[in-house]
């Protein structure tokens, strides 16, 4: 694959995941929320050392980590009642 494409597919991806980061609202969470157990909640608690690993991998979803480390960080939290 030649470099203008390699760049041009890598454009293609951010701005995919731009558009998917700008429809998460305030509605999208609540309604996605009534889907989660507390099963499923302890389920990445125990799961968050290896999720943390994950993230702090580089790779296209690079500006995002920081993001998500939070996220374990808030489950954490809120299953530990803090």
């Amino acid at each position: 694959m030649e470099a203008s494409e390699e760049s041009e597919k890598k454009q293609r991806v951010r701005d995919r995941v731009e558009s998917a980061l700008r429809r998460i609202d305030t509605a999208f969470v609540e309604k996605g929320s009534r889907t989660v157990s507390e099963d499923d909640v302890q389920e990445v608690v125990d799961k968050a050392d290896a999720i943390e690993e994950r993230l702090s991998r580089e790779g296209p979803l690079g500006r995002v980590v920081e993001d998500g480390k939070l996220l374990v960080a808030l489950v954490k939290d809120y299953w530990r009642r803090e």
